[in-house]
């Protein structure tokens, strides 16, 4: 599986739809992202604000995109 973020398209929130039995909320960014030669948008979600927001600084900041390679990680 390969999925390449190429574009944030929405900065760093809470994202309420994924609360945790403690109710905290996850982080969550959107990206125009590839994945199987298809362009779709596509959530990721992080723990925290940091990490959710050096991710999308990085892939702000890459020409040729961030790829993620786990297979776990996205359901398409």
């Amino acid at each position: 599986m390969k999925l390449i973020l190429h574009k944030v398209l929405q900065e760093p929130f809470q994202h309420p739809e994924y609360a945790d039995e403690n109710g905290n909320n996850p982080y969550c960014v959107v990206y125009l992202s590839e994945y199987n030669g298809e362009v779709e948008e596509t959530e990721m979600l992080y723990e925290t604000f940091d990490e959710a927001y050096q991710e999308a600084k990085k892939v702000s900041q890459s020409i040729e995109g961030v790829v993620i390679r786990n297979n776990s990680m996205y359901d398409a």
